[in-house]
């Protein structure tokens, strides 16, 4: 499960985190205005959760002024297995089932720079192992980018299920994209979407457009499995995450005043005054 709370941060849970109880504390939390280390040392110690070896979360806080980062793997989860941070950047990459560790470190560099965005180098160093197979390297099977203004409610979902576009906790901006296994690599779509979105929402920017990097395509679409898929997604993942082959790594991350994250302000530098500022959930592809 994915949370935004504008203005004080934002969470990912990951692996066998599918007991509600583990999500909704960690979103609880985070309206309560705990800190990172504070809702991690919590929802990771073994006296609040027996299993915590098969647990994964990434969460990332603002609180008085300071941005704290803190991110969990448990000992029980699928190699390769692991979570890094960058509180300067205010991220938290974290990833299991996945290639090797170049997944995770290559993201968390990438959303450091200038000139490349975070996801593709996850899915360039392999993603998620479960996706690839058979000649087909698809990297994920889901993927999805999601940012809230400051101005909006708290928001939750379960990866995989696309919020109503009526729903007034929906994020400013919320982009899911899932894909039959063995099919079309998600991330190219998303980048397709999110680009088109851009054009249309945020001011012309140049030097934003950036030419990704090379990811592999995946296999051949699969018209029935889209569609499958897409009602799975309005249903939601959760009881068949066990057999599909999700993002590959899930980053989130926190800016509170979008201006202070060097990608985001080069994006935003001519964005009129009309509120669309806030907290930011980076992208997912775990």
């Amino acid at each position: 499960m994915t949370a935004l709370v504008p203005g004080q941060g934002a969470s990912a849970t990951q692996a066998a985190a599918l007991d509600p109880k583990q999500r909704m504390q960690i979103f609880n939390m985070l309206q309560q205005g705990a800190i990172a280390t504070e809702i991690i040392d919590f929802v990771s110690n073994e006296s609040y959760d027996a299993d915590n070896g098969i647990r994964q979360y990434g969460v990332v806080t603002f609180n008085g002024g300071k941005v704290h980062v803190a991110g969990f793997t448990g000992n029980q989860t699928e190699v390769w297995s692991g979570d890094q941070q960058n509180i300067a950047m205010a991220v938290s990459a974290q990833g299991n089932t996945l290639e090797g560790p170049k997944v995770v470190s290559d993201a968390l560099a990438a959303f450091a720079t200038t000139d490349i965005g975070p996801v593709a180098p996850a899915s360039a160093a392999g993603g998620d192992r479960r996706c690839n197979g058979n000649g087909i390297q698809q990297t994920a099977q889901a993927a999805f980018i999601a940012v809230s203004r400051a101005d909006q409610p708290p928001f939750a979902a379960t990866m995989g299920r696309d919020p109503s576009h009526n729903d007034p906790d929906t994020p400013w901006l919320f982009i899911s994209v899932i894909e039959g296994r063995g099919g079309s690599n998600p991330l190219l779509e998303l980048r397709k979407q999110y680009d088109a979105w851009r054009s249309e929402n945020l001011p012309v920017c140049n030097e934003c457009d950036l030419a990704p990097i090379p990811v592999p395509r995946g296999g051949i679409p699969r018209p029935l499995s889209r569609i499958a898929l897409g009602l799975v997604s309005r249903l939601g993942l959760g009881a068949t995450a066990g057999t599909v082959c999700l993002t590959s790594v899930l980053m989130v991350a926190v800016v509170i005043i979008i201006f202070r994250r060097r990608m985001l302000k080069r994006t935003h530098q001519d964005l009129p005054r009309n509120g669309n500022d806030g907290s930011k959930n980076k992208r997912a592809t775990q």
